[in-house]
C-alpha cells in the first residue's frame, strides 16, 4: 500500500526547480503520491545576506530561488532579531513570493499542521491557503509588539530545505 506521507530534504543550497520537476512529470510517481508542497527554513537573522550575495554571471541567486519555489516558509530565529529587522525580512520575502505562507519560528518549532497536507498545487485549496497566508502575517505584526531582544549568541545552522510531502 502507498504511504500516507513521505518527505524529502534537500538540506543546504539547492536548487528545487529539477526536483519538483522530476516529481511532476514522472508518471509512476504521479499514479502513487502527489507533490504537496514545498517546505522552505528561511533564517531570519542571515537571509537578507544571502539574498544579497552576488552571483555568477547566468546564475540565479539560491535563497531567491528557493523563497520564490516555495509554498511555506517557516520563518526561523525570530526571537534574535530585533521588530524593524523581522520586518524587512517579511517585507522582502514578500516580494519575492507574495503567495507562500510564512510561519514564524523559534528554534523551527511549529505545529505540524502547518506544513503538512497543504494541497498547495491543488486549485480547490488556493483560497484557505490565502487565508493561512494573512493569519500568519498578523501574528507577525503582533510579534513586533512583542519581540525582545536577546544578547547571546547562536551559531549558524544550515539555511534552507526543501520537504515534499505525498
Amino acid at each position: 500500500p502507498p504511504l500516507p506521507a513521505t518527505g524529502g530534504d534537500t538540506s543546504g543550497m539547492a536548487d528545487p526547480a529539477p526536483v519538483i520537476l522530476a516529481i511532476s512529470k514522472n508518471l509512476a510517481i504521479q499514479s502513487q503520491a502527489r507533490l504537496d508542497g514545498v517546505i522552505c527554513v528561511v533564517d531570519a537573522k542571515n537571509v537578507l545576506g544571502r539574498l544579497n550575495e552576488e552571483t555568477e554571471k547566468g546564475k540565479i541567486n539560491e535563497a531567491f530561488e528557493q523563497i520564490s519555489f516555495s509554498d511555506a516558509l517557516i520563518l526561523n530565529k525570530i526571537d534574535i532579531i530585533k521588530p524593524d529587522e523581522l520586518l524587512e525580512v517579511r517585507d522582502r520575502i514578500r516580494e519575492i513570493n507574495s503567495f507562500a505562507r510564512i510561519i514564524p519560528s523559534v528554534k523551527c518549532q511549529i505545529n505540524l499542521d502547518e506544513i503538512v497536507n497543504l494541497r498547495s498545487h491543488d486549485l480547490a485549496h488556493t483560497e484557505r491557503q490565502l487565508e493561512k497566508a494573512e493569519e500568519h502575517e498578523e501574528f507577525l505584526r503582533i510579534e513586533e509588539e512583542n519581540m525582545c531582544e536577546l544578547d547571546h549568541e547562536h551559531g549558524e545552522i544550515l539555511f534552507l530545505f526543501f520537504d515534499f510531502f505525498c
